[in-house]
């Protein structure tokens, strides 16, 4: 929404990397005739594998995100940062049931990929997916993001943010995936801003921080 400018003369702001954007008051044909080569053969390679997409938001279905995330996570190796304990999934599911919504791929009554994205004042947001690596040859990624597109379409939303790469590279391969599916792109932004150093020097201090190492706004993770 680029809500960036009305900070750009601030140093706190810092680009932090680009990310790849669905128009979706477009129609459904364009959007979808953006698609690279790539990405429309490998959906059709889902579609003549029998995969099918199940999209609903019960405990059941959340249960089945979560052993699908995780077993992606292990398989990949991924940092700490994204394997997450049991109670944020129990206090993510309670506290935002009602902006998220959960897709699964499924193939022979097994979920073999799932995404968890999440919705407000008419922008949908990528937050999480994972997917099983002994069937990623059958392109459930794809078949799955086509489908959440065109619900999101349906439901009324402007927007789909894919968000980024796991880097800020231009080269990073997920973000070559993102930009299958589209060729918008937007600037990621993050503001730092700290309101009460006191605070933030106590939490630093106990988090074993020195203090003459903090960066303050500087710092690359932030707070």
């Amino acid at each position: 929404i680029e809500n960036h400018l009305l900070y750009q003369d601030d140093p706190s702001l810092f680009c932090n990397r680009d990310i790849v954007c669905i128009d979706l008051d477009k129609p459904l044909s364009q959007i979808r005739g953006e698609y690279e080569y790539k990405v429309r053969k490998n959906i059709k390679k889902a579609e003549i594998a029998g995969l099918r997409v199940i999209h609903s938001k019960t405990e059941t279905d959340w249960e089945k995100f979560i052993e699908v995330y995780l077993s992606s996570m292990r398989e990949k190796e991924s940092d700490a940062f994204y394997r997450f304990n049991d109670d944020f999934y129990a206090k993510f599911f309670a506290n935002f049931h009602a902006e998220l919504e959960i897709f699964r791929v499924e193939y022979q009554e097994k979920t073999i990929a799932a995404t968890l994205v999440l919705g407000k004042y008419g922008i949908l947001h990528d937050y999480l997916r994972g997917s099983l690596s002994q069937y990623l040859k059958l392109r459930p990624n794809d078949f799955m993001m086509d489908s959440i597109i065109a619900w999101a379409k349906d439901s009324g939303y402007h927007y789909y943010s894919l968000c980024g790469g796991l880097t800020a590279d231009s080269d990073d391969p997920l973000l070559n995936f993102k930009k299958g599916f589209s060729p918008l792109t937007k600037k990621f932004y993050i503001y730092k801003k700290i309101n009460n150093f006191v605070k933030y020097k106590q939490l630093c201090l106990s988090a074993g921080k020195k203090e003459e190492e903090l960066a303050y706004e500087q710092a690359s993770f932030f707070p």
